[in-house]
Order: C-alpha cells, then sequence, then structure tokens
C-alpha cells in the first residue's frame, strides 16, 4: 500500500520520470495500464506524455506497447495512439512489422490522410503490405493501393481510378511492373481514362509492353492510331494476310519496328516450307542494311545451337551482324579472326 500511495502521489504530481525511477529502483509494479487510464480521465496530453516515457523507458519490459495503443484507440485516441506510435516505431526495426501495421491500419480507417502522408514519407517498411494494400483501396486512396497490390487482378481492379491517380504515379507503376501485368492493367485503364492519357503511357512504356500488343487494345478502345501504334497495326495486317515478305521488307524499313516485340511476332508465325517468317524476316534485314544488335542475338542463340556457325561468320564478315556483350549471346565474334566462340 505503501509503495501504491508513493506511485498515485507522484502520477498525480506529472513526475513521469520520478514514477518510472521508483518502479524501477524499487521493483514495484503496479498497474501501468490503470494508471495511464486514470491519467486520461484528467488530461489527455498529459496521459500521452505519460504513455510515450513508458514505452521509451526500461519499463517498457513490463508494458506491452500494443496495451498502451489499445487504451487510446479504447479512449477514441486514435490522435494520440498515432503520435505514442510515431515516436515509439521512429526506427523501422522489423520486429515492429506489427505495430507498423497497426499504426497504417487505424489511420486508413479513421484517417486515410494521415496514412497517406506516412505512406508518402517512407518512414516504415515492415508492415503487411497486403493488408495496407487492401485499406487503401477501401479508403479511396489509389495511388497508395496500387503500390502496393501485387496481384495482377486486383492492379486492374484499382487502376481504372485514372481520375484519383496522379499521371506520375501511374507511368511509376508500368515502370514498375512486368509487361503481362502492364498489359492487363493498360487494358483496365483503357475503359475509364483519358484517350490522351492513355495514349501517353502506350507510347511511353511500347518497348516494355510492345507495340503490336498495344495497338489492338487502342483499336478497341476507338483511339486514333499515330507513330509507331499505325506500323504495328500495317504489320499486323500483312501479317495476318500471311505476307510474309511484304510484313518482313515493311518492318525491316521501319525502325520503330526494329525490336524484340517484332522478333516474336515473327515468331509466332505458323511454319512454312521455305524459309520461317523469322529467318524471312532476318534475312530481309540483312538485305536492306544490318541487324541491330537485338536481331543478331535473336538470330545467334538458334543458329549457333543448331551448328549454323559458317552462316553467321560470312553475315559477321559482311558487316551484317551488329555485336553484342549480353551474357550468353553467342555473338562473341571477335576480331581479327572473327571467331564465333
Amino acid at each position: 500500500q505503501a509503495h501504491s500511495r508513493v506511485v498515485d502521489a507522484t502520477v498525480g504530481e506529472g513526475q513521469y520520470d520520478r514514477v518510472i525511477n521508483y518502479i524501477l529502483n524499487t521493483g514495484y509494479c503496479p498497474d501501468l495500464i490503470e494508471l495511464l487510464r486514470r491519467v486520461a480521465s484528467t488530461s489527455i496530453r498529459a496521459a500521452l506524455e505519460f504513455g510515450i516515457k513508458l514505452v521509451q523507458s526500461e519499463v517498457r519490459s513490463l508494458l506491452d506497447p500494443t496495451l498502451v495503443v489499445d487504451l487510446f484507440v479504447s479512449l477514441n485516441l486514435i490522435q494520440e495512439a498515432t503520435s505514442l506510435l510515431l515516436e515509439l516505431l521512429q526506427h523501422n526495426r522489423a520486429e515492429e512489422g506489427a505495430l507498423q501495421t497497426r499504426l497504417l491500419a487505424m489511420n486508413l480507417k479513421a484517417a486515410p490522410q494521415v496514412a497517406n502522408t506516412i505512406l508518402e514519407q517512407g518512414m516504415f517498411s515492415h508492415y503487411d503490405r497486403a493488408v495496407v494494400a487492401e485499406l487503401c483501396e477501401q479508403a479511396g486512396l489509389y495511388q497508395r493501393a496500387l503500390e502496393h497490390y501485387t496481384n495482377t487482378k486486383d492492379m486492374a481492379r484499382v487502376i481504372v481510378h485514372t481520375n484519383m491517380i496522379p499521371q506520375e504515379a501511374l507511368a511509376a507503376h508500368f515502370c514498375r511492373v512486368d509487361a503481362e501485368q502492364g498489359l492487363a492493367c493498360f487494358k483496365a485503364m483503357l475503359m475509364t481514362s483519358d484517350p490522351k492519357l492513355s495514349l501517353g503511357i502506350a507510347v511511353q512504356f511500347t518497348d516494355k509492353m510492345g507495340a503490336c500488343n498495344l495497338y489492338p487494345l487502342l483499336q478497341q478502345a476507338g483511339i486514333s492510331l499515330q507513330g509507331v501504334f499505325a506500323h504495328a497495326a500495317e504489320l499486323d495486317g500483312l501479317l495476318r494476310s500471311d505476307k510474309i515478305r511484304e510484313a518482313a521488307m515493311f518492318a525491316a524499313r521501319s525502325p520503330t519496328l526494329r525490336s524484340l516485340d517484332t522478333i516474336q511476332r515473327f515468331q509466332t508465325m505458323p511454319h512454312r516450307p521455305g524459309l520461317s517468317a523469322v529467318m524471312q524476316y532476318f534475312q530481309t534485314c540483312k538485305e536492306t542494311g544490318k541487324l541491330n544488335q537485338v536481331e543478331t542475338v535473336q538470330l545467334c542463340r538458334p543458329a549457333v545451337q543448331q551448328g549454323k556457325t559458317e552462316m553467321l561468320r560470312k553475315w559477321w564478315d559482311a558487316s551484317k551482324l551488329e555485336d553484342s556483350e549480353e551474357p550468353d549471346s553467342y555473338t562473341h565474334l571477335t576480331l581479327p579472326t572473327k571467331r564465333i566462340v
């Protein structure tokens, strides 16, 4: 009882450091949560001060910080619970991931803009991203949801809210995802976004997602095709008409189509007698100039594997191939012997 009276009197005087020292020196351990509750009943500001001191001191070993947060939340003191957790979690420790998730979750439910600011500042990295992603979407923070989701369906569902996602955030998203995810998101985005915005994303990420993949989506959405997409549309028309020679000539003479995407389009054409469609393309590139680095790598890999190195030597000697330092590219054609290694 003597210990209890001393602690109660010292708490009543607001001398929280003395309370903590008394507990540490005497070994007496009062009900700290009940003490904190009593302080909160008279002064919320004092309760926050006391709570922060408790979780930052050596007394913390006697007190689960989650219980302090629970108390503040039960009293609807979300702002105070947030202040306490921000103070406690400032070192971004891995073992505090659950508390990071708690901080973000309670603010996404009660004060979304506070959570948005915390996420924007990148203060934490050990929280449950799946939980936060879902809560961001529910709170209408679609940019943050897009940054946290990893499932393609989730991304596609969120990205339709282009009017609430900054353009630079959309661009960052397409930088971050792979080509398959990008195409799924782009297809979903076309349903609601401004045609100018969609076309801008398509142009910016043509190399990643492929003009031949993007142009049919733009066409279906009724967006006027321009530049590389108009070329891709014409190439696709030739290939669909089985005009392989004409398609190869058109692609070889169109700098914007000299890409891996175009090579893969020729590779998917049905087998036919004589030259394969992709070999027709390479042959045409050689006749009209020379193969670029991407084309050279794509030609050399199967050619070396099939033992057709003599053909490669002839093309190299005729300056029709461009060497590549890409690992495992099979294009290590070295001077002066110009030998394929």
